[in-house]
């Protein structure tokens, strides 16, 4: 029951981001691609890196009591990947940054949710990680998986709003369409070299598995010291409208409120850590969603008064 609630909870979500990217579309395409290439994207790096890890520590698999799959991956694991890389770049794209530093917070958006949520699907055995027990690591997560969700999520970004810049720039117009197809398999290998990277350095320094929780972390810093505040504001790739803030607030909200909800459910509230964690993500959320629409519906009531 909870797996099957799991999958249809997804693919709602998935479907009222298909509706907002399709809204647009006629003006603006780049939404209803970015939908559909992060799905592609998430489908093209799940099942690889379950290939490619298999027989090591640290490797996963999934619970094989879902209903539907590609390959090896669950279907909505990618919907799930497409909805919260679709809503973390909405989130960016509006704020006033320096369109180069946005991918830096694409990514620690979408691992502000996945701090707690991993921590939750492995104690409901969504998936299970070989050789982790739940004191291991990030209690029970390895910090790799974690390294693997900012280098996902911002590669795919980077490439993304780099090659569908306006059309007066470097990227020729004609060739936008291949690069729409290349970019899922471009930005798992770009991915997997910053990962295998890593990796290498914790072989080298011969880390453990609590030793790594601090590469983490210094990336973590790093990421959110690349962001950087821009002069004038820069344009943005995505239309904005009250729809769209409405799916970009649920979509983050029911992720949340599984993660809360869990938390009551499996005593996992007991964990102060943890309960910390959850609270400055949760607060850290609010700050960030203020900061992009909280001036959008006091900027329209002012433009609607402004006719009368």
């Amino acid at each position: 029951m909870l797996f099957a609630s799991i999958e249809i909870c997804i693919f709602i979500l998935f479907i009222l981001c298909l509706a907002d990217a399709i809204r647009s579309s006629v003006q603006n395409k780049r939404k209803l691609a970015l939908l559909l290439l992060a799905f592609v994207y998430a489908l093209i790096f799940e099942n690889f890196n379950m290939y490619l890890s298999r027989g090591f520590s640290g490797s996963y698999f999934y619970n094989d009591n879902f209903f539907l799959y590609f390959l090896e991956t669950p279907v909505f694991i990618a919907l799930a990947w497409a909805v919260l890389i679709y809503t973390a770049m909405h989130i960016s794209d509006v704020l006033k940054l320096k369109a180069l530093t946005r991918p830096f917070l694409d990514a620690l958006l979408v691992i502000l949710i996945d701090l707690t949520l991993d921590v939750v699907a492995i104690r409901q055995g969504i998936w299970t990680w070989v050789d982790f027990s739940p004191s291991d690591g990030w209690f029970g997560v390895p910090s790799d998986n974690l390294v693997g969700w900012l280098f996902v999520t911002f590669m795919f970004s980077f490439l993304f709003r780099y090659f569908t810049r306006s059309d007066d720039d470097m990227v020729n117009k004609g060739t936008r369409t291949e690069y729409y197809f290349l970019l899922p398999p471009f930005a798992y290998l770009a991915m997997l070299i910053m990962f295998s990277l890593v990796n290498l350095a914790e072989s080298i320094l011969n880390l453990t598995k609590a030793e790594e929780l601090f590469v983490l972390w210094a990336l973590v810093i790093l990421f959110g010291a690349m962001i950087r505040e821009a002069e004038h504001k820069p344009a943005q790739l995505f239309e904005v409208d009250g729809y769209t803030i409405f799916v970009v607030l649920l979509t983050r909200l029911l992720f949340f409120s599984y993660i809360i909800w869990s938390f009551v459910l499996m005593g996992i509230y007991k964990n102060l850590v943890l309960d910390i964690i959850l609270i400055l993500s949760i607060a850290a959320e609010i700050i960030i969603y203020h900061a992009a629409f909280g001036k959008i519906g006091v900027h329209d009531k002012k433009l609607e008064m402004a006719h009368y």
